[in-house]
């Protein structure tokens, strides 16, 4: 079943939530987020059931993807994203939240709980709020390609304590009009 569906975030108030909405009765689904369109206001939203999951970055419709129409980063290896923007390139980063989010992890390890949206989204983050539960896995490292780009994303892991819907979407604070690329992100549930 897919359908739109509004949803609202309490503290993230400003970000309203339209987006499609997918009732996941298998154990793997595959979410395509395109750079340009599933940003904060139209994440795309599974249905699951209670369990731990784990999202896994992989090559489908897209591998990763830029909020700058342009690359200059030239290092496999990656380039560290400053302020103000010295290098522009792909990124990996994608962003997952429900109300019934109980614990994450980013390559199996913990990360930090925060009470409010860091300012420099750099480093993965865990924002517990009242009314809504997030996370982005996030890296301070851009990418001269996708390839390159997928190659060093992060698996990350999470936790419904109740039944819930999921919303995945990819984090740009800016105008989205000049992205490009997106992400491609297996779900998988570990455990019931």
């Amino acid at each position: 079943m897919i359908r739109s569906k509004p949803y609202g975030w309490g503290l993230l108030a400003s970000l309203v939530w339209l987006g499609t909405t997918i009732t996941a009765s298998a154990s793997d689904q595959m979410v395509s987020l395109d750079a340009k369109i599933n940003n904060a206001a139209r994440p795309v939203t599974l249905k699951l059931e209670k369990g731990t999951y784990e999202v896994t970055p992989v090559q489908g419709k897209f591998a990763a993807w830029s909020v700058w129409s342009t690359t200059n980063c030239t290092r496999k290896r990656g380039c560290e994203r400053t302020q103000p923007t010295r290098f522009t390139g792909m990124h990996n980063n994608y962003y997952i939240a429900s109300t019934q989010l109980a614990s994450v992890t980013v390559d199996k390890k913990a990360i930090p709980i925060v009470n409010k949206m860091p300012a420099e989204r750099n480093t993965s983050y865990f924002l517990v709020l009242p009314t809504i539960n997030a996370y982005e896995v996030a890296s301070n490292i851009i990418y001269p390609d996708e390839q390159t780009a997928l190659a060093s994303a992060q698996v990350s892991s999470f936790t419904l304590a109740n039944p819930a819907d999921v919303q995945f979407a990819l984090f740009d604070n800016s105008r989205v009009s000049d992205n490009r690329g997106g992400m491609t992100l297996q779900i998988h549930k570990i455990e019931p």
